[in-house]
């Protein structure tokens, strides 16, 4: 509904770092608001919403509004007016638009390790934890089982996305790694619910083919290991 010469003042609570007190007396008018794929196309899975909107709306404010109707969270939104993406600008600014599209697209982040080495990652909001541990193993080949994601001084849980563990826009994690023996107890014990403590254990001898001159090397198993836990401890000690 239109809303003639309103005294308009919204107090918006959105993520920490979007709280904003924002107030206007202009006339304000209805905004049309599309759905877009990454590429800026018109996404049509997506219904299109509208809000009240006025010319001094900022558009950070949008953003938190959009966020509050899609739950796609601000810093992930591209705005865009008439095809340009704007930021840090009025709605004033752009010529009173009628319509904007928004979309969600990757942001960087960058994982570091102990050894001072980084990585920056384009990720999604709705990534998971385990998630990214699989793209750190496939470009770091940093093992899944042997990581430990740490944001802010705390330990990330697997089954968690980004955004509900906080980790923005320009975040910075660090991956620690456990040492390959207690990786490989960890997958023993826990993965595959296993008991090895009073086995009796035994070296086996392991030739990778695919070299020449072959290499090999021995690994402490006992009778009890399945053969997924045998290919976990060469990949651990190949990085194959």
């Amino acid at each position: 509904m239109r809303d003639c010469a309103a005294s308009l003042v919204e107090i918006i609570t959105g993520p920490k770092q979007y709280p904003i007190v924002w107030g206007t007396a202009q006339e304000t008018y209805p905004l049309r608001v599309t759905m877009l794929h990454a590429d800026m196309t018109t996404d049509a899975r997506k219904a299109p919403c509208t809000l009240e909107a006025c010319a001094a709306l900022p558009v950070e404010v949008l953003k938190v509004m959009i966020w509050e109707r899609t739950r796609i969270h601000p810093y992930c939104q591209r705005i865009t007016v008439a095809g340009e993406e704007v930021e840090h600008v009025t709605l004033g600014d752009c010529g009173d638009p009628r319509e904007v599209g928004v979309g969600d697209h990757l942001y960087s982040i960058s994982v570091h390790d102990l050894k001072g080495k980084f990585r920056a990652f384009y990720v999604r909001p709705e990534l998971t934890v385990e998630g990214l541990k699989n793209i750190i193993e496939a470009t770091l080949g940093y093992h899944c089982d042997g990581q430990t994601l740490v944001f802010e001084g705390r330990e990330l849980c697997g089954s968690r996305t980004m955004a509900d563990e906080g980790v923005l826009r320009d975040s910075t994690l660090v991956v620690q790694l456990v040492p390959k023996e207690e990786c490989t107890e960890l997958c023993v014990d826990e993965h595959l619910n296993l008991d090895i403590a009073g086995a009796e254990k035994y070296q086996l001898r392991v030739k990778m083919l695919d070299q020449s001159p072959p290499e090999a090397f021995t690994l402490d198993v006992c009778a009890a290991f399945p053969v997924a836990v045998l290919k976990k401890m060469i990949q651990e000690r190949t990085g194959r």
